[in-house]
């Protein structure tokens, strides 16, 4: 009798050691998480709604890098996850927007954020707004606004359309001449299809 329980317990013992090896103590090790939970994640750690979350990431294209653009300017600025979450579903290259503010945000002395977060959505190249920006308020002491206003000046009127730049003139077209050239011997020219055709002379009758 002490044979059997012994074999019994051996037997469960065993059996739950099997389960313990192929099951992975670690749940999110044996879990692929989607993009899409990544999203629904970053978005509610920085404090948006639960409808909101699902709201942005199912209309997202690429739902991790619409939250990255949330999540990263929300913790490296004073911005509030609520006003940044409009401006990153906007655009079509969140994590660029996300670049342009929070480099201008630490390398520009009193950038207003909003303005900031405001002027980087409207950039059509956000990268180099923000190295246009941090580049003339460190080299000519400007304010970030000054900055911005000016960068944002260029890229609507760029140099190759500048009302300043004036293209050459067009050079006088100089006419081609072509030296006829003499048909092979033994051929006949065509004939000049364009000219009026002509007409042959009938016979005269002849008087019997």
């Amino acid at each position: 009798m002490q044979n059997k329980s012994s074999d019994k317990f051996t037997a469960i013992a065993l059996t739950a050691g099997f389960f313990a090896i192929i099951i992975p103590s670690n749940p999110a090790a044996a879990t692929h998480l989607s993009p899409f939970q990544y999203c629904a994640a970053d978005l509610r750690n920085v404090g948006i709604s639960v409808e909101q979350a699902a709201s942005a990431c199912s209309d997202a294209l690429d739902p991790q890098q619409l939250s990255a653009c949330v999540y990263y300017i929300n913790q490296e600025t004073q911005l509030a996850a609520q006003d940044v979450l409009p401006a990153c579903i906007r655009v079509r290259r969140p994590i660029e927007l996300g670049r342009c503010v929070i480099n201008i945000n630490n390398d520009t002395r009193n950038a207003a954020a909003l303005d900031v977060l405001d002027n980087c959505r409207r950039s059509l190249l956000p990268v180099r707004f923000a190295e246009c920006v941090v580049g003339l308020t460190r080299q000519l002491e400007i304010t970030a606004s000054t900055a911005m206003n000016r960068c944002n000046s260029a890229e609507d009127y760029p140099s190759s359309l500048s009302p300043t730049f004036a293209p050459p003139p067009a050079p006088n077209p100089t006419p081609q001449f072509t030296t006829p050239v003499a048909p092979p011997p033994g051929l006949r020219p065509l004939p000049n299809l364009d000219a009026d055709p002509v007409i042959p002379a009938r016979p005269r009758p002849v008087n019997p």
